[in-house]
């Protein structure tokens, strides 16, 4: 019984896919008011807008990473990263787990996700118009100037009363920061010990064959954190140390794509380049462990992202 019913789920999904297909050509993608064109058309599943996924992630002006291994998608944008892999419905944005409701697959040799999962994950805002088959993205602040401008005409027009005027505001409050001694002992140290072992056993080259960088790995890493967090600092530092799990994995392998590439093995000063940048890696994820804030804690994240920025600059002949 079962091996009939998914017998039958698998015909209803490649009936589904041929139908899509016929009409999915005839979609318009228009981001920020501009028609983007895909090399591949669109297809339909379950309701749901598919579209290539370098596609969706460079139009709203995200980098996009591919590791074919895992089958895992990285996008990074202004300090945010959203990891994504083929089959899964579980994907994570800026190390928080999150889950979509189909998950990104393969049609003819490209990678197609939900339009909505990739563009809301760095802040934009999708409505899909079925009448004139156009998905328009358009970026939320947009659509809250909108609504923001909306309200001032809309109270420019009612007269000042008593009862509309707000009251001065006569007092300010600072919010004490929230400090890392705050955090469970033994969470801290989990991590501490997790994520430096995690980049000890990294050398120059061997990122992609670094357990600790394997997804799996990772994945579970982060679990046994969630695990054991309890308070609201345990969380927030947990997430912190998400984001620098994702961004050190990045950052390695950005370094090992250099130190990697034929073209570069016989220059000497790019060999050092990438041996500098290793231990700077290092220093960054120390560093993290030695901050008294968590508002420090979110600074070295973000100046782990620069640094990753300024590599690809510095290079960007190997893509």
């Amino acid at each position: 019984m079962k091996i009939r019913r998914f017998s039958v789920c698998i015909l209803f999904m490649l009936l589904l896919c041929s139908a899509a297909n016929v009409y999915a050509k005839d979609i318009k993608l228009i981001v920020e008011g501009e028609e983007l064109k895909t090399d591949n058309p669109p297809v339909i599943m379950y309701d749901r807008v598919m579209l290539p996924v370098r596609a969706i992630f460079e139009g709203v002006g995200a980098e996009l990473a591919w590791n074919g291994e895992t089958k895992t998608l990285i996008g990074t944008k202004e300090g945010h990263v959203v990891v994504m892999t083929v089959g899964s419905e579980e994907y994570t944005i800026d190390g928080e787990e999150k889950e979509m409701s189909i998950a990104p697959l393969i049609l003819e040799g490209r990678v197609f996700a939900s339009a909505r999962y990739v563009a809301e994950a760095f802040g934009y805002e999708v409505n899909w118009d079925k009448d004139e088959l156009i998905v328009r993205i358009e970026a939320k602040k947009k659509t809250e100037e909108k609504t923001e401008k909306k309200e001032e005409e809309k109270a420019e027009k009612e007269p000042v009363t008593e009862a509309t005027t707000k009251a001065p505001v006569t007092e300010t409050t600072t919010k004490a920061p929230e400090l890392v001694s705050s955090v469970s002992p033994a969470l801290f140290n989990k991590i501490s010990e997790d994520l430096k072992i995690a980049f000890d056993g990294y050398t120059l080259g061997t990122a992609d064959n670094n357990n600790r960088f394997k997804i799996a790995t990772v994945k579970q890493y982060k679990a046994s954190w969630d695990e054991a967090a309890s308070t609201s600092a345990d969380k927030k530092f947990v997430s912190y140390s998400k984001i620098l799990y994702d961004r050190m994995i990045n950052t390695a392998k950005r370094i090992d794509y250099v130190y990697n590439r034929s073209k570069y093995r016989t220059i000497r000063e790019i060999a050092d380049d990438c041996r500098e940048n290793k231990a700077l890696l290092k220093e960054y994820v120390y560093d993290f462990f030695e901050c008294e804030t968590m508002d420090q804690c979110k600074a070295v994240t973000d100046e782990l992202q620069t640094f990753y920025n300024e590599i690809k600059t510095k290079y960007p002949e190997y893509e």
